[in-house]
């Protein structure tokens, strides 16, 4: 998996005398077997909101790329070995959406996922379990552990998260 901008694949292929300057399309996106994962970009459908619950190959392929397997720390199971969870459930009107979505191995998943209210009483407190979220500044998923376990809840990510924010 190679991972690149739009314009530095346009630059590169310029360069490399495959197309002329101002082509629209690099070399190797047309015709051979290139799967373009667009961050933030209109190309894919990466959001189809609340019609239907379970997500896409495209919201698939782009959680695999940015998650890498279960967000959670220390959690070393692969993508194909994880759920992809709504973070604003759907039963709650959450959507399905990469920005309401992280992969979580069914162990957090199961920690994570917050109680359905069942009408018998108060929903379960947010400060009683485990939470994930996505950074607002680099979309990064992180964790914040209830307060049991840590009373100023700081959020936690994975290693490969903190690898990435380095580079």
């Amino acid at each position: 998996m190679l991972t690149l901008s739009w314009d530095t694949l346009a630059q590169q292929s310029v360069d490399a005398g495959l197309v002329g300057a101002g082509s629209r399309s690099p070399a190797g996106c047309c015709d051979a077997d290139v799967l373009p994962i667009v961050l933030g970009g209109p190309s894919l459908v990466l959001d189809v909101g609340r019609c239907q619950r379970l997500v896409t190959p495209e919201i698939r392929a782009a959680l695999e790329h940015r998650d890498q397997g279960c967000v959670f720390p220390g959690c070393d199971k692969p993508p194909q070995a994880c759920h992809a969870h709504h973070i604003l459930p759907w039963w709650a009107g959450g959507t399905t959406a990469v920005w309401n979505l992280v992969l979580l191995c069914p162990h957090h998943n199961g920690i994570i996922e917050p109680a359905h209210p069942t009408g018998d009483g108060p929903p379960p407190s947010p400060d009683d379990r485990w939470q994930v979220r996505l950074r607002t500044t680099d979309g990064a998923p992180e964790i914040l552990p209830p307060r049991r376990v840590d009373p100023h809840q700081q959020p936690r990510q994975h290693t490969h998260f903190l690898t990435r924010q380095r580079q």
